[in-house]
């Protein structure tokens, strides 16, 4: 006996049992997508075929490793914001977020939370404080400078570039991170700094 189906586009993603137009139902299964067939037993509506055998088409079955989760809630799951009394914050932005190993530090600038000023009129004074602050941040996360693997640096005035290589040597003095130094776009009066980092803890 020859069992046809009208066309696999229409069936895409569906199962059919045929049964002959003598009442004879195999005890198979056409899946569309692999054309394949497989032992299978399961009731469903009858569609009539082209040659006088009638399909019984039912849903495929679910892929049992396919998430039942919204990625959206997953990825919640994964990120955490990190926040510190030790680092300058805002409600504009997280100081920190921590997703899986990785440890995102916003950009921060040279003030000092215990004055709320600015460390100092110097870019060595301020280099000094933002990386202090990145620290904090860091260690809110259970990081530590030696994990980070990228630094971005903000300089208001580009001429300060050789004073900020200065402070920057003491704090990584051998197999720095990566980074990358480019001019501060927003003007923020006394504000000479800004620096972001990205770690990934070992």
């Amino acid at each position: 006996m020859q069992y046809v189906l009208g066309g696999e586009r229409a069936y895409q993603g569906l199962t059919a049992v045929m049964v002959g137009s003598d009442g004879a139902r195999p005890n198979t299964r056409v899946t569309s997508s692999k054309a394949t067939l497989q032992q299978h037993r399961a009731p469903s509506r009858p569609v009539e075929g082209r040659c006088g055998a009638t399909a019984l088409i039912a849903p495929a079955p679910r892929n049992p490793r396919s998430p039942t989760r919204p990625r959206r809630a997953m990825v919640e799951d994964m990120r955490q914001v990190i926040s510190t009394p030790a680092a300058p914050s805002s409600p504009l932005y997280s100081q920190g977020v921590k997703a899986g190993g990785h440890v995102s530090v916003s950009g921060l600038v040279g003030i000092d939370v215990t004055t709320g000023q600015v460390a100092g009129p110097t870019i060595q004074q301020q280099t000094r404080q933002a990386l202090a602050n990145c620290e904090a941040v860091l260690k809110a996360a259970g990081a530590s400078l030696a994990d980070v693997v990228e630094v971005g640096i903000l300089l208001s005035d580009p001429d300060d570039f050789a004073g900020m290589n200065e402070e920057w040597t003491k704090w990584f003095p051998a197999d720095p991170p990566a980074r990358y130094a480019a001019k501060l776009g927003a003007i923020i009066p006394g504000i000479l700094i800004s620096i972001r980092m990205t770690a990934i803890q070992s």
